[in-house]
């Protein structure tokens, strides 16, 4: 989920830039003597490369993240007077509407076996 999440797109949009970047900030006020082509040639050529590193990379990186662990100490961690709190914050108002049904329903069935109860 999380690699086709991740925009090759995005990632080699801000490649690009970083290539601008780092072109003005080490030639200072030369950078307009870098030829366009160059910039270009770098932005087409580099640019996708170092994407497909970062993208592989990153996925590495977030491989190493053990997301099971971190979840269940969160849980574990979890104060359960907040825990108990929100759940019946939840369920509070299904309840009434469950409860409210419940006796719209036994007020009909009741109606009914009346009528039955009457013409049999």
């Amino acid at each position: 989920m999380i690699e086709n999440s991740i925009s090759k797109g995005k990632i080699n949009k801000k490649i690009k830039e970083l290539i601008g970047r780092t072109i003005e900030k080490n030639a200072g006020r030369l950078a307009f003597l870098v030829p366009e082509t160059a910039v270009y040639k770098m932005e087409k050529f580099i640019a996708p490369k170092v994407t497909a590193l970062v993208k592989e990379e990153l996925l590495g990186f977030i491989g190493l993240i053990d997301f099971r662990e971190i979840v269940e100490e969160k849980v574990r961690n979890f104060p359960l007077d907040e825990l108990e709190d929100a759940i019946k914050d939840v369920t509070e108002k299904h309840l009434t509407h469950i409860t409210l049904l419940g006796g719209v329903l036994g007020f009909v069935i009741g109606l009914a076996q009346i009528a039955l109860n009457i013409y049999l």
